[in-house]
Order: C-alpha cells, then structure tokens, then sequence
C-alpha cells in the first residue's frame, strides 16, 4: 500500500491542528454501504476488476471515474464516460473537491467523498532552531502551559525576542496576549494549547510574510507549507499583507 497523503488544516471551530484524509462510501445504488479509503496516486472506480472501488451498476462505466488526492483537496475526472458524473446536479468533466461532496456516477450509484479528520498532538520541539527563529522559550511553552515563565534575556541571546534582532519586527500585533498570558495559563489545558498554538502561528506568520514583503508564494515555500493554507491563515488571524 502506498503512503496516504494527508492534509494539515487548523479547525474552525477550535483553532486545534488537524490531519486530514479521505474515504469514499457508496451512499445508494446497488453497491450501497461499500467504502474505500483513498491512498496517496491515482484511484480509479468503475465496474471492471481491475479498478480500485469495484461497482455493479449496470450505467456506471467500466472506467468511471479517476480521483487523485492533492494538497488542496480531490481531483475528480470523468473518464468520458456514457452516463456521466454529476455534482451538485451538473454534469463534470473535471473537479477539485475540497470538502464533503456527493457524486452521481451513472444513473443510481451515489457516491460521497467524506473528509476524515484527526487531532494533531503537538511534543515538545526537540531543538533549539525553527526555520530562522532561534530560541528555546517559546516552542517549549507550547508542549506545556503550565511551565513557569523563561528567565529574560538580552538581545541577541538565545531565547530574545525577535523584535530584538536586526531589522525584524515584531512578532506579535500591538495588544495581542502573550505565550504566558495569566488568562491562557488558567485555562483547561487543551484550550490554553490551542490559543498558544494560534499565537505561534499568527507570530510566525507575520515574521515570515515581512521578511517576503508580503509575497506569499515565496513565503510558503521557505515554510515548507501549501500556499493555500498560507492564505488561509492570512484570512483567519486577519493580517494585512504587506507588499512595499
């Protein structure tokens, strides 16, 4: 079996790191109740043997449908095939799926594509270098809300902020609460991991987007993560991108 590939996202609702991938169940039709999880390459689905989610419907192609999982969701390509594929009612030759979605594959088999998500736990960061950012404090704090606060340092040392480097800004906004927040320690722990989590990212968002002038191409690639979730995060934490 090949490695699935997965996407990280962070979850709306409580701002936890996921790990998503994906399934595909037959919702109706004669293969009602059959699933297939996706792996990372092509999966192909249709009535012939040799695909990887075999069918019965009579108006379902031999080759139907191919769907290949992405960074930024599923592809899904009809095979030209004589009945077709429809999604929210129209017919698709070609579609990238990027959430819960139903397919009509022929005339009765309806087929959904479920994400599947999981919580990421978050260990300690085993060293003391992250990227550009240098210092033992604040990743540390992460793995434990409960640590007590890390002694002050000078600039330059490791551990000092990153508004006392050269020419860096600061890596949070004006009023945003701090790793050690009295408020963020006297949460559940999950909670206080979370918002500690969010003030990581925004921080190291804004240091990063800085350093790129805003260009988030170029951002995402020194980061080593999708462009897409970049965006997103931009559009999540509310920050202004900056390209002078």
């Amino acid at each position: 079996m090949s490695e699935v590939r997965t996407q990280l996202l962070t979850d709306d609702a409580s701002g936890a790191l996921v790990e998503r991938r994906y399934r595909l169940r037959v919702a109706a039709g004669p293969d009602q109740g059959k699933d297939h999880a996706l792996e990372d390459g092509t999966t192909l689905v249709g009535t012939h043997p040799d695909n990887d989610l075999v069918l019965t419907d009579a108006t379902v192609s031999r080759h139907h449908l191919e769907i290949r999982v992405r960074r930024d969701g599923i592809e899904v390509r009809d095979l030209d095939t004589t009945n077709g594929t429809r999604h929210g009612g129209a017919r698709v030759g070609q579609v990238i799926l990027v959430g819960p979605a139903r397919l009509r594959l022929g005339r009765h088999t309806e087929l959904d594509v479920e994400p599947v998500d999981a919580g990421v736990e978050l260990d300690d960061w085993p060293g003391d270098r992250f990227g550009d950012v240098l210092g033992t404090a604040a990743l540390a704090d992460l793995g434990d809300p409960a640590a007590p606060p890390r002694p002050a340092t000078a600039p330059g040392d490791p551990g000092a902020p990153l508004d006392g480097g050269a020419g860096r800004p600061p890596t949070s906004p004006p009023g945003a609460p701090t790793a050690t927040s009295g408020d963020v320690l006297d949460l559940p722990f999950k909670e206080a991991k979370a918002a500690l989590v969010e003030g990581f990212e925004r921080d190291y968002l804004t240091a990063l987007l800085a350093r790129h002038r805003g260009n988030i191409s170029r951002a995402a690639s020194e980061a080593g993560i999708d462009r897409n979730y970049v965006h997103r995060l931009v559009k999540k934490y509310g920050l202004e991108v900056d390209r002078g």
